[in-house]
């Protein structure tokens, strides 16, 4: 699949130094890179980002940002 046939998408509360996580769709998967290693590429199912998105939003991943 070419990247151009994607459409990537970014929070706008990224930082602007070129280190964003990104998402994308395609065949009914959700797709996520770094754009530091566009090149990476990994595959969720729907589901799986929601529960994702789900735990984020409970505070579960909050120990990962701790300096």
């Amino acid at each position: 699949m070419p990247d151009a046939d994607l459409q990537w998408t970014k929070s706008t509360a990224s930082i602007g130094n070129g280190a964003c996580v990104e998402f994308a769709t395609h065949d009914g998967e959700v797709l996520v890179r770094n754009s530091r290693c566009p090149e990476i590429v990994i595959s969720c199912t729907p589901q799986e980002m929601a529960a994702f998105f789900e735990g984020v939003r409970r505070h579960e991943f909050d120990d990962l940002l701790a300096p």
